[in-house]
């Protein structure tokens, strides 16, 4: 069974309330937090007094997807939060700093994951392997509205799942970007274990029956 995390950052921020009753209604258990710095990604994302609030009304697990220059003391503030995984970029650091930041997340009991980038060829995961418990594949151009899907998504995907399963690890594989159901089952097929999306969601008229679908691939 494939997992599914919906990512908060396509909420309609004027009605999150609404938004974030239709997640729970349709099932969903996860919800995945684009957290921007204005500088690695053009936007900015959600920051901890606002995820706080969300916490304490909705009980559902948090990831967080950090899209920002790393430093260790960012991570500090969202460590009380208690999120499940964090994840960071691997184009945002320096190797060293990246493993560094990998080792301090898994310190706490979270789940430490890299992300990669549409423009990184996907060997450059591979100095992370013994850090990293979760590889988050974009398949959009990080941080940018109305990016879109890229279809190269898919042999990024094989390729990186076949090095999971050649070295025998239980490294979640997750990809994130533009899903619509036809491209989450696809991403499903060819090594995913985790499906985040967004805007497909909140503009499906079925949203229960859109979340069985993927969740039973």
């Amino acid at each position: 069974m494939a997992k599914l995390s919906l990512s908060l950052f396509a909420a309609d921020i004027l009605q999150m309330n609404e938004d974030l009753q239709q997640t729970r209604r349709s099932g969903i258990t996860s919800l995945h937090v684009d957290i921007m710095d204005g500088h690695f990604v053009p936007l900015f994302g959600l920051n901890p007094v606002w995820l706080k609030q969300i916490k304490k009304v909705y009980s559902i697990d948090q990831d967080f997807h950090f899209m920002a220059y790393m430093t260790k003391e960012m991570l500090e503030p969202y460590f009380s939060l208690e999120p499940v995984g964090i994840t960071i970029h691997l184009e945002a650091g320096k190797k060293k700093e990246n493993l560094e930041i990998l080792q301090q997340i898994k310190g706490k009991g979270i789940r430490a994951g890299i992300a990669i980038s549409p423009e990184s060829e996907w060997e450059e995961i591979k100095p992370y392997l013994d850090e990293a418990e979760e590889i988050l594949v974009m398949s959009t151009v990080p941080g940018r509205e109305g990016s879109v899907f890229i279809e190269s998504t898919y042999e990024k995907i094989r390729c990186i799942k076949h090095l999971i399963t050649e070295q025998k690890r239980n490294t979640m594989l997750s990809v994130d970007g533009g899903l619509n159901l036809e491209r989450a089952l696809d991403c499903i097929r060819n090594g995913a274990d985790r499906i985040i999306m967004g805007r497909a969601f909140f503009g499906s008229s079925q949203k229960k029956e859109l979340v069985k679908e993927i969740v039973e691939a």
